[in-house]
């Protein structure tokens, strides 16, 4: 009767155990963006190849084996496989060229202008340029960020990125 209990006893340990560790597992950061916000340049994360060119035609330049266009000296997209169907994984605005975050954030402006349009951000890290702030997506989209890169108070690139 004794085995019966501890070997019950065992099994509840293990179950209360493995749902604590799969609850960490699926535990990612908790944003606030909504999916209408989580686009640069007019263009979402979510977007294929094909869509880009179909704004901004073909690339001034192509690189790493087709994985990254590059539109003059200011916007790069980066896509996952070199397919034409393929998703973007990462957008960067890297020059104040007029394009924007979905809320009319650009390179160029303080950081104030930021902070009003997204409040705090969910996460700060000094980086070697300056200070990056991240702002991570909401439910459905807990994976994709907006960060912007600032140095004495302007905002002087801006990168959507999906997992991060």
């Amino acid at each position: 009767m004794k085995g019966k209990i501890l070997i019950i006893l065992l099994a509840v340990f293990c179950f209360l155990l493995f749902g604590m560790i799969k609850v960490e597992a699926y535990a990612g950061p908790v944003g606030h963006l909504t999916t209408p916000q989580l686009k640069l340049a007019g263009i979402a994360a979510t977007d294929t190849r094909a869509f880009v060119e179909s704004v901004y035609g073909k690339p001034s330049r192509i690189s790493n084996q087709k994985l990254v266009y590059i539109y003059g000296d200011s916007l790069r997209v980066k896509f996952f496989r070199p397919e034409n169907d393929s998703q973007i994984w990462d957008i960067e605005i890297i020059a104040d060229n007029g394009l924007a975050t979905a809320d009319g954030v650009k390179v160029g402006m303080k950081m104030e202008v930021m902070k009003q349009k997204y409040g705090e951000p969910d996460r700060t890290k000094q980086g070697t340029k300056g200070i990056v702030y991240t702002y991570h997506g909401a439910g459905k989209d807990a994976l994709k960020t907006l960060s912007f890169y600032v140095r004495d108070g302007i905002i002087r690139s801006i990168a959507l990125h999906w997992a991060d």
